[in-house]
């Protein structure tokens, strides 16, 4: 099994196609398992790359997982890899490792989709408002990255999307504390790589008006908003995220 040494870890990772380089990332609820519904779709005309983050999944770690060094795991993988440019897709907690490696060497990647997730770009108002709807001294409810309705719909892929979030450790309430509260605030003007968010209408956990604050954070980005969905657009309505990211790959969307 491949592994890369990383300053939190060792972290598990698979390759799939050939192509220009995609990296996945995963968030709290999910490894590198979570994206068996894009994998087929896009590794037909890329190099597609999974990974669980030290802590999660396959990947080892001495200590409880740290929010804020997956910016710094997640280049030491590309670095492993030999990527020099690549497509980074953050999901949710994906989304802070995702941008926070972009600000470490901008240069190295070629675009960026924040998929779900607030990326580190809050502010105060916008962290009382997400802290006074959710309880985060509670432990971390897997359901809630779901539609309310997604389960009487679909109970085949909750069941799948249960299983794969029971590979992972539950994420503590400390853990999540420390991941909203985790910030991006400066560099951000180096970023010059086209980016794009991604938030679903019904998301319970960050709300798209949320999603949507954060992406007016970094000019010059867009944001596609998904009906029907919740926070898992990628699990939920596949075949609207991987047109999204698809169209964005292949230059549509925002540019840089």
């Amino acid at each position: 099994m491949p592994f890369a040494k990383a300053p939190s870890g060792k972290i598990f990772y698979e390759t799939h196609g050939r192509g220009p380089w995609i990296v996945f990332i995963h968030g709290a609820g999910g490894n590198h398992l979570s994206w068996w519904q894009q994998i087929p779709f896009f590794e037909e005309s890329f190099r597609c790359v999974t990974l669980d983050l030290p802590g999660f999944g396959r990947s080892e770690r001495q200590t409880l997982p740290d929010p804020a060094s997956f910016a710094g795991d997640l280049h030491a993988l590309l670095d492993h890899l030999g990527c020099e440019s690549t497509a980074l897709v953050g999901q949710s907690m994906g989304g802070w490792a995702a941008l926070g490696c972009a600000l470490i060497e901008p240069e190295g990647i070629s675009r960026l989709v924040l998929a779900s997730t607030l990326a580190g770009l809050v502010d105060d108002t916008m962290l009382a408002e997400l802290v006074a709807s959710h309880d985060l001294s509670r432990p971390f409810d897997e359901r809630l990255a779901l539609a309310p309705d997604f389960p009487a719909r679909d109970p085949a892929r909750t069941f799948l999307y249960e299983r794969i979030a029971a590979l992972n450790p539950t994420p503590t309430p400390a853990f999540i504390r420390s991941l909203v509260a985790l910030r991006y605030e400066s560099g951000l003007e180096r970023l010059r790589m086209p980016i794009r968010f991604i938030a679903g209408k019904r998301d319970r956990l960050f709300p798209a008006k949320l999603i949507g604050e954060a992406q007016r954070k970094l000019p010059g980005s867009d944001l596609v908003t998904v009906e029907g969905c919740g926070h898992s657009v990628y699990f939920e309505c596949p075949d609207e995220f991987n047109r999204a990211v698809l169209d964005f790959l292949a230059g549509g969307g925002a540019p840089g």
